[in-house]
């Protein structure tokens, strides 16, 4: 078995631009699917379908290190549509895209706004922290949320985020006065926590390292 496993993992590799060789300062990208919609996402890297059973809201894969090269990566879902995006990866990116939903204000009065998927690009630092950081991104309707982290209030504006550090490994959030589970944070190094809601309004989180 691992010798027809690892040809083929090499050939997807090669397909679309990943790297089976790996070096430390090869970009590396992930995906956050942060929809809040029911039904699985699938996302395509140069046409490639990276796992067909796809993705649920909430989920998100592993860092991967690709080729330093130009990329295009579309999303699919099955009743919210599609979307895709651009982007060159250089040596020592390590990006990840956030897919999250975004509503179309109607072309007419009377019209109910249309929702489309949208991503957004996460860039991480490349310089190691000296304490683990959380970089908070919120990508729900709302323009702004209140976040607090261990006691400390700040105001995260919608597509947008902050960055906090932490004097611990462990962080308590609340989101406009409701909390969230503890966050455990053992390593020295940025955390993504992306806020989002559920298709009935509920504040979501997903956390992961960087």
């Amino acid at each position: 078995m691992p010798g027809i496993f690892r040809p083929a993992l090499l050939l997807c590799l090669l397909l679309i631009g990943g790297n089976a060789f790996a070096q430390p300062t090869d970009p590396r990208f992930r995906f956050i699917t942060a929809t809040g919609a029911a039904g699985s996402v699938n996302y395509y890297v140069n046409g490639f379908d990276i796992k067909p059973a796809g993705f649920a809201s909430g989920q998100f894969n592993g860092l991967v290190s690709y080729l330093p090269k130009s990329y295009t990566v579309k999303a699919i879902h099955p009743t919210l549509g599609h979307t895709d995006i651009d982007f060159d990866l250089r040596v020592g990116d390590n990006k990840a895209l956030v897919l999250y939903i975004s509503t179309i204000d109607p072309p007419q009065d009377g019209q109910l706004p249309k929702k489309a998927l949208r991503f957004l690009m996460l860039n991480a630092a490349n310089a190691k922290p000296e304490s683990p950081t959380l970089t908070i991104v919120q990508v729900t309707a709302q323009p702004s949320l209140s976040v607090t982290v261990n006691g400390s209030t700040h105001h995260v504006p919608r597509t947008s985020s902050v960055q906090v550090s932490l004097d611990k490994i462990s962080a308590n959030i609340e989101v406009n006065g409701v909390a969230l589970d503890k966050l455990m944070l053992p390593q020295k190094q940025e955390y993504f926590l992306v806020l989002f809601t559920d298709e009935q309004g509920k504040i979501k989180a997903v956390h992961t390292g960087t």
